[in-house]
C-alpha cells in the first residue's frame, strides 16, 4: 500500500505513485522505481534503483515492450527520480545497461546528454507524459486581427487538456476547456467574493447581456479551469499576446502567451498550493506549443503578493506598463529561464 502525502505541502514522503496517460504509472519506494502500464506481472515495464549520486541503475526491463513503450517507461522512471526535490539537474544512466532503442530516443529528443546524463529541463519539456490526447501544434498559417498580422490559432479545447500529479501536495493537478453549462455559474459564484473580483482585471468571465456566454468565443482567448482530485478550484486564461491589447506594450512575438489567474475556492489558496499549481499551468503553456518562447502576465497595481509567487516560480518583474486605466506589472519568464529553473 502506498503510504499517504499530507496535503498541506510541507511534508514530503518516500513512496508515492505518478500517472501519466494510457495507463502508464510510476511508483517510487524509497530509491527504488517501478514502472508498469496496467495491472498485473506482465505489464511491468522497468525496476530501478536511484542511488545519491544521481545514477538510475537498471534492475530490470520488459524487453517485449515496444520502442515507444521503452521510451515512455524510461521518462517516467525519471519523472520518479527528479519528483521529490530540485536538487538533481540531472539524472545519470549507464548506457552500456538500458535498452538502446529507449537511449536513441532520449537523445533524439534532446533528453539525453553526453555521458549518460539525463537532463531535466529535456526530459521537462517532453509533452506526451503530461498533455492529454494527440497534439499537434498549429499549421503557421498568417492572418489578420484588427490590422494585427498574427498566425492562425487553433480553436480552445474542451476536455482535460494537461495532468500532473503532485506527490508534495498528494493530489492530481489538472487542466480542462471551459465547459459554459457549469463553468459560467461557478465562476459568478467565485466572483460574488471581493476578493476575487477585486483582483481580475476586466469584466467577469462567462458573462455577456446575463448570459452565460463561453469566453473562448474570442479566438486568441483560452479559458480553463484547474482542478485539484477533479474538484475545480481555479479559472485561467491563456491568451496569445500578439493580437492582444496588450502586444504594443510588451513588444510580443508570434507564440508568445499571456496568463490572467484567479482561484475561487478558499481551500486550496496559500503559498504551498500556488507552488503545485502555478508551474503546472506554465508548463502547459510551454508544452502546448513548442514555438511559445515567453509567457507573461500583467499584475494589478496593490497585488505585491501575486508578484511575489511569480518571482518564486520564474517570473522577472519587467516594468509598469502605461495603459489607459491602469498601470499593472509586467512580468514574464523565458522558456529557457522556466525550464533551466528547475520549476517541473
Amino acid at each position: 500500500m502506498l503510504a499517504e502525502v499530507r496535503p498541506d505541502g510541507f511534508t514530503m514522503l518516500d513512496t508515492y505513485r505518478l500517472a501519466f496517460a494510457d495507463g502508464l504509472f510510476a511508483v517510487r519506494d524509497g530509491a527504488e522505481i517501478r514502472v508498469a502500464q496496467g495491472d498485473g506481472i506482465g505489464a511491468q515495464l522497468l525496476r530501478a534503483q536511484l542511488g545519491d549520486d544521481g545514477a538510475l541503475r537498471l534492475v530490470a526491463y520488459n524487453h517485449r515492450a515496444s520502442p515507444a513503450d521503452q521510451r515512455r517507461a524510461l521518462l517516467a522512471a525519471l519523472a520518479a527520480a527528479f519528483s521529490d526535490s530540485a536538487r538533481h539537474a540531472s539524472i545519470r544512466l549507464d548506457p552500456a545497461a538500458w535498452p538502446a532503442v529507449a537511449l536513441d530516443a532520449l537523445r533524439a529528443s534532446g533528453v539525453l546528454a553526453d555521458a549518460g546524463r539525463c537532463m531535466r529541463e529535456g526530459w521537462a519539456q517532453q509533452a506526451d507524459l503530461w498533455l492529454v490526447g494527440p497534439h499537434l501544434p498549429c499549421a503557421t498559417l498568417p492572418v489578420f486581427t484588427d490590422g494585427r498580422r498574427h498566425p492562425r490559432r487553433p480553436p480552445a479545447p474542451r476536455g482535460e487538456v494537461y495532468a500532473r500529479d503532485l506527490p508534495a501536495l498528494g493530489v492530481r493537478f489538472t487542466l480542462r476547456g471551459w465547459q459554459p453549462a457549469e463553468d459560467a455559474q461557478r465562476v459568478a459564484r467565485w466572483f460574488d467574493e471581493p476578493r476575487v473580483r477585486d483582483g481580475w482585471p476586466g469584466a467577469q468571465p462567462g458573462v455577456d447581456g446575463g448570459q452565460g456566454a463561453a469566453p473562448d468565443a474570442d479566438p486568441h482567448v483560452i479559458p480553463l479551469v484547474g482542478c485539484f482530485d477533479g474538484e475545480p478550484f481555479a479559472y485561467f486564461e491563456a491568451f496569445w499576446l500578439k493580437e492582444d491589447a496588450l502586444a504594443p506594450h510588451v513588444a510580443a512575438r508570434d507564440y508568445d502567451r499571456g496568463l490572467r489567474m484567479l482561484v475561487g475556492e478558499s481551500r486550496w489558496r496559500g503559498p504551498h498550493c500556488v507552488a503545485g499549481w502555478l508551474p503546472s499551468v506554465v508548463h502547459y503553456l510551454f508544452l502546448d506549443d513548442p514555438r511559445t518562447e515567453a509567457v507573461g502576465c500583467a499584475v494589478p497595481a496593490g497585488h505585491a503578493r501575486v508578484a511575489d509567487h511569480l518571482a518564486r516560480h520564474g517570473f522577472a518583474r519587467q516594468r509598469r506598463l502605461a495603459l489607459a486605466d491602469a498601470q499593472p506589472l509586467w512580468m514574464r519568464t523565458l522558456r529557457e529561464t522556466f525550464f533551466s529553473g528547475r520549476h517541473v
